[in-house]
């Protein structure tokens, strides 16, 4: 018998070909439609994160390049001369201690740092520098001292601790302030209280009491001496809120006692007869042997209060005799009556920290923003100038750097 194909086979091939191209299309246009989709949330997610890194560098000057590769960070002035510590970002090792002086503000120096091997460091936290027996302190940023005899090459001293406990030979990340008294150096921490040392070696821990009712470790801030007393200012918990603690020792009787304030106190210093601080709403002033505290509410607009001297970043007391209060620019005679500076032309006239000579005072801030002033009202922005001027990034490698390598 002879077999007739009649062609079915041929139609079966064909739709199972037809069948196999349909389905690779079908798998085609799935994948695609996949990868378009992740293209579009990737790209979105990236434009976010990008966005978001220039909105906040944009608030930190901008992102415009050149960005500068330093962030100063405080500026105090001892042993007649102006220190800055900041953070340098520069590569290999970004996110790391520097530390300038000048005489007069107008050349700088960078300073030496040998850590002892190991030493731990962060700049994330709030450091304070000193003078005392013929040495320069920068507390804050190591667990143990930076010292320098010439304020200039700088290295870890070993400390200890006297206690009736245990523990370790180290002081604090945070130190937010320090006073020399006489043959006495104080230090404020932001979370281990008060400390005191005779000779910046060995250290015991100030008794301080505890206020009423309070349940919570206290967070303590600024700290100023002048006329037989030191006052350091404290944060605590009461009724879901920040209110301010003052201490205050008594150096006659060698005793501490605090006034609880309605409100926190930041930035306490001494100047004339008096101390004074900042509020959140304006200053605070305790004059000679009273303990009573005189507050003042600013008048200024309510932008500058928020955004200026309420929570003002630092208070300096000196040229000429004056106070002088930043990040707005505020000046005062006696604490209570305060003027505002608003320099006309520019808008770089701001600063994170202040500290004053006699006759000067200097402002710093990130992208080592520097001003001056000889009067504490006319202030001018200095070219930060020294023999080895840092590395200038472009706002790429910030970027990058803010991203990946800083913590702030």
């Amino acid at each position: 018998m002879k077999l007739i194909n009649d062609g079915g086979d041929n139609e079966n091939k064909k739709k199972d070909k037809s069948s196999i191209f349909v389905v690779i299309a079908n798998v085609i246009g799935v994948s695609s439609m996949a990868f378009v989709i992740s293209a579009v949330v990737f790209a979105v997610l990236l434009f976010g994160v990008i966005s978001f890194a220039f909105w906040h560098l944009k608030y930190q000057g901008g992102i415009k390049p050149p960005y500068n590769a330093i962030d100063f960070k405080q500026v105090a002035y001892i042993d007649n001369q102006f220190v800055i510590y900041g953070i340098d970002y520069d590569k290999p090792k970004p996110y790391s201690l520097v530390i300038f002086n000048s005489t007069y503000g107008e050349s700088w120096d960078k300073s030496e740092i040998n850590f002892t091997p190991n030493q731990a460091v962060n700049i994330s936290y709030q450091a304070s520098f000193n003078y005392f027996k013929g040495q320069c302190y920068l507390f804050g940023q190591t667990l143990s001292p930076l010292v320098a005899s010439d304020c200039r090459h700088w290295h870890n001293q070993a400390i200890e601790i006297e206690s009736a406990t245990n523990v370790f030979n180290e002081l604090a990340w945070g130190v937010p302030g320090s006073v020399v008294v006489k043959d006495m150096i104080y230090i404020s921490t932001n979370s281990n209280g008060v400390y005191s040392s005779k000779d910046g070696i060995k250290w015991q821990n100030e008794s301080l009491p505890n206020p009423d009712g309070n349940e919570y470790p206290l967070e303590f801030g600024s700290i100023a001496a002048g006329n037989n007393k030191i006052i350091v200012e404290a944060r605590m918990h009461r009724n879901k809120k920040l209110i301010g603690v003052i201490y205050t020792k008594d150096l006659k009787t060698n005793s501490w006692s605090y006034q609880v304030y309605p409100e926190t106190v930041h930035n306490i210093t001494r100047g004339k007869d008096r101390f004074v601080g900042a509020t959140n709403s304006g200053a605070i002033t305790i004059e000679g042997n009273k303990n009573d505290i005189e507050s003042v509410t600013l008048t200024t607009s309510e932008y500058d209060i928020k955004h200026g001297f309420g929570g003002a970043k630092s208070l300096a007391f000196g040229v000429h005799g004056s106070f002088v209060g930043v990040n707005r620019m505020l000046t005062s005679q006696d604490g209570l009556d305060w003027m505002g500076t608003y320099p006309d032309g520019s808008q770089d006239i701001w600063a994170l920290s202040v500290a004053c000579s006699e006759f000067q005072c200097i402002g710093i801030g990130d992208n080592y923003h520097l001003i001056t002033t000889n009067d504490g009202i006319s202030w001018k922005l200095q070219e930060f100038e020294h023999k080895n001027p840092p590395r200038q990034l472009g706002w790429y490698h910030r970027l990058l750097n803010r991203l990946f390598f800083t913590k702030n």
